[in-house]
């Protein structure tokens, strides 16, 4: 059964009242709130057939397949892939390295391609970029997280002088909205919506792990340029 929406919004109740004393936790939680509730929001049409790179062990895949036609998955890890086959056998998953091999789909075969939590760990993002706009339809959507090089604690950093480690092994990409805008821009996508999720105030460590607080910022409209990470809606127009 298909477009099971109801049953979406109540899970998002209880993923936004998640209260636990680790922000990254709860900005997670926040972060997959928001993402499902942008992806449940799309017209039917927009949720034909869903890929879901990095899908790990189904923490999408599983709530996408409640409201899609269809849902694909690609992750580089074979053992978290099994435990996604173990619950659906018959799953239609890759594993695969986005950062070297062309993602196995055909020319606009996707209408929403959902890339959460890895564009930042690929060294040659703009190659996965071109492979996404390859993969999608014209006029469909990629809903895509990345961190945000201008979240509030970097630019107090920098206003006080104190240095940053910057890109890491782990991290190696980082984006503003502007950066990010520029990048789908030479791929033919364009963004529609922007969110933010999480903050880190300075001298107000309690407010990071503030379920109210948090949850309050991450509806302001400007959210998305000062947040700790950014979700964009970005559409494909040619």
């Amino acid at each position: 059964t298909y477009y099971k929406i109801e049953g979406l919004i109540t899970d998002l109740h209880q993923l936004y009242d998640a209260d636990k004393s680790d922000p990254l936790f709860l900005f997670g939680r926040l972060r997959r709130a928001r993402i499902l509730e942008m992806i449940g929001k799309l017209p039917r049409e927009r949720r034909r057939l869903v890929l879901d790179l990095g899908c790990a062990d189904g923490t999408y895949f599983f709530q996408l397949a409640r409201i899609s036609e269809a849902v694909a998955g690609v992750d580089i890890s074979e053992e978290r892939l099994a435990r996604i086959r173990r619950k659906v056998p018959h799953a239609r998953v890759f594993e695969l390295d986005m950062a070297t091999q062309p993602l196995p789909f055909e020319k606009g075969e996707a209408s929403l391609v959902l890339a959460t939590e890895v564009l930042e760990h690929i060294h040659e993002p703009a190659r996965l970029f071109s492979e996404i706009a390859r993969c999608l339809e014209v006029g469909g959507v990629l809903v895509a997280t990345v961190p945000n090089r201008l979240a509030l604690h970097h630019l107090t950093n920098r206003i006080r002088g104190r240095k940053e480690h910057g890109p890491t092994w782990f991290h190696p990409n980082e984006w503003s909205y502007w950066d990010l805008k520029r990048l789908l821009a030479r791929h033919g996508l364009r963004i529609l919506q922007l969110r933010g999720v999480g903050i880190s105030v300075p001298k107000l460590p309690a407010l990071s792990s503030h379920a109210a607080f948090q949850r309050g910022f991450s509806r302001l409209p400007w959210a998305g340029l000062i947040a700790e990470d950014l979700i964009v809606l970005a559409t494909k127009d040619f």
